[in-house]
C-alpha cells in the first residue's frame, strides 16, 4: 500500500518489503537535537505486511496528509537518510 499526501505537509511513512511477507516499517521524526531521524514502528524488529497495513490504514485516517513509501529492499541495502531512533 502506498499513499499520498499533501505536497507541503504531512508525515512519511516508509515500508522497505523484505523477504517472506515481512517488513520494516519507519516513521520520519524529528530527534531532540532537531535533526530529522527515522523511528522504526511496532519496536525494533521486521513486522508482518498485514500489521504494517493495518498500521498504515490507521494512521491515515488519522492524519489524511500522510505520505506512504514502498520499497523493494528484498536485499536489505536501502539506506535511509538519517539515523535510526528507537
Amino acid at each position: 500500500m502506498s499513499h499520498r499526501g499533501d505536497p507541503d505537509a504531512g508525515g512519511i511513512l516508509l515500508k522497505l518489503l523484505r523477504n517472506g511477507q515481512m517488513c520494516l516499517l519507519l516513521r520520519r521524526i524529528t530527534a531532540e537535537d532537531g535533526d530529522q531521524a527515522w523511528m522504526v514502528v511496532g519496536g525494533t524488529e521486521e513486522i508482518s505486511e498485514e500489521d504494517a497495513a493495518g498500521y498504515i490504514e490507521r494512521e491515515i485516517k488519522w492524519d489524511r496528509d500522510l505520505w506512504v513509501v514502498e520499497i523493494e529492499d528484498y536485499d536489505e541495502r536501502y539506506e535511509l537518510d538519517g539515523p535510526v531512533t528507537v
